[in-house]
C-alpha cells in the first residue's frame, strides 16, 4: 500500500531537517576524531575547548545578530567543546524552524586567531530560505498511526 502524500511529505521534511543539522559537525574541527558519548580520556588527550573571540552572522534577516548569539549561548570569554558548539547551532536552527523556516541552514567558517588552534573567530553564513506555511493539514486513510502521531 502506498503511503499517503502528506505523510510522505512529513517524512521528507524530517529527513531534510536532520541533514541541515548534520553537516555542521564536520565544519567544527575536522581533524578531531569522533568520540563516543561515554568516552573517558586522560587529561593529556582531552578534546580541545575553543574560545570564540568573534561570532558574526551573515545572511540573517528574521533573527538579528544579538538574538542569534543568545540562542547560541555565546560569551566572549567562555570556552566551548565541539559538542557545545554543535548544540548552539542546533538551538539556532530550532528557532528558525519554530518560525516556519524549516529549511534554514547555518554554515560556520572558523579562522584561527594569533596562531592558536583554540582561539578562533567564527563567521556563520545563514540561509533562512522561504517560510513554510501550513494552513489546515488533514490526513485520511491512516492505518498504522494514530491521528495525533
Amino acid at each position: 500500500m502506498r503511503t499517503p502524500q502528506p505523510i510522505s511529505l512529513i517524512l521528507r521534511l524530517t529527513l531534510l531537517l536532520s541533514l541541515c543539522i548534520t553537516p555542521l559537525q564536520t565544519h567544527l574541527h575536522a581533524a578531531d576524531p569522533p568520540l563516543s558519548e561515554n568516552a573517558v580520556l586522560p587529561d593529556s588527550v582531552a578534546p580541545p575547548r575553543y574560545r570564540i573571540r568573534h561570532l558574526r552572522f551573515t545572511g540573517n534577516t528574521r533573527l538579528n545578530d544579538k538574538a542569534l548569539r543568545v540562542l547560541f549561548g555565546w560569551k566572549a570569554e567562555s570556552t566551548y567543546s565541539r559538542t557545545e558548539i554543535t548544540e548552539g547551532f542546533q538551538r539556532i536552527l530550532a528557532e528558525y524552524q519554530k518560525l516556519g523556516f524549516v529549511f534554514a541552514e547555518a554554515t560556520p567558517s572558523i579562522t584561527s586567531i594569533s596562531g592558536s588552534e583554540t582561539d578562533v573567530s567564527m563567521r556563520v553564513a545563514v540561509v533562512e530560505g522561504k517560510r513554510l506555511r501550513v494552513g489546515v493539514l488533514s490526513l485520511t486513510g491512516i492505518q498504522h498511526f494514530s491521528e495525533a502521531e
